[in-house]
């Protein structure tokens, strides 16, 4: 079964939901999430338009029959708001059992593969002791489902960096040895042609893969009021077809090599 078709069916449980009517909101909910492309495409403070993730979302909020305005922030500010509930919603976001204690979670959109990769030039890996002594490094404050704390306990150090060019361009003047990417954030880099790229080739390990949804503060009621609404419009969105249409656009159908096998679970 393709890749990409896997992924859509992460919303096949919400097939069998009945539809009904959205309830309806007196304000515009708010919702926020980070610059993160190509799922995020935009600069901080700007209103989200582009990127497979904004796009999706914004398909799911109108379907749902709800007014929502839509914002990037930088990640540590959007992800403080939806915790306090100054903003309703964030979307493409992962769930961690300690986001849960603040956040309400929609049903699965769509899977994240993440891989490690490495310098082209570096001897084959043959398992997760290879980074044993080796730096690894990643993008602060994202959730990669890593055990960091076996790969700590057998010398793997952690170099932690703002965002996705930082990694590459480290890995390319040999500050780290490997770093963790998301598939389709390497893909782009990849098909921009950035030039440190070129240093970097999957190195055989690959995380499970990280299931994305939309999700509600606990401490905004009209948030959490409209999750069934927008569970509603997740199945209606499988069943027509339009919520593989709205991931399709700008995700490279290439295969992750090195998936794990947790993948075909999904």
């Amino acid at each position: 079964m393709p890749h990409l078709t896997r992924r859509t069916l992460l919303a096949g449980i919400a097939a069998s939901a009945v539809c009904a009517p959205a309830p309806s909101f007196a304000a515009a909910l708010r919702a926020v999430s980070f610059p993160w492309a190509p799922w995020n495409v935009g600069k901080a403070g700007e209103t989200a338009v582009e990127g497979v993730a904004a796009r999706l979302a914004r398909q799911v909020f109108l379907r749902a029959g709800l007014s929502v305005g839509m914002t990037l922030q930088p990640w540590p500010r959007c992800h403080a708001e939806a915790k306090s509930g100054a903003a309703d919603l964030i979307w493409c976001i992962t769930l961690t059992p300690e986001r849960e204690t603040y956040l309400a979670y929609s049903r699965p959109l769509w899977l994240s593969s993440n891989l490690v990769f490495r310098r082209r030039e570096a001897a084959p890996w043959s398992g997760w002791g290879a980074l044993a002594g080796k730096t690894l490094g990643m993008v602060r404050g994202y959730n990669y489902g890593l055990d960091r704390e076996t790969l700590r306990r057998q010398g793997t150090r952690f170099e932690l960096v703002s965002g996705d060019d930082a990694l590459i361009q480290m890995l390319a003047s040999r500050r780290i040895d490997a770093f963790v990417m998301d598939w389709q954030v390497y893909c782009l880099h990849a098909r921009i042609l950035s030039p440190s790229v070129a240093a970097a080739e999957p190195s055989g390990l690959a995380v499970a893969d990280l299931s994305y949804h939309i999700a509600a503060s606990k401490r905004s009621p009209a948030g959490r009021a409209a999750l069934p609404a927008i569970d509603r419009a997740i199945a209606e969105m499988h069943d027509d077809g339009s919520l593989a249409a709205a991931i399709a656009r700008g995700i490279d159908p290439m295969e992750p090599p090195g998936a794990p096998p947790t993948r075909a679970a999904f």
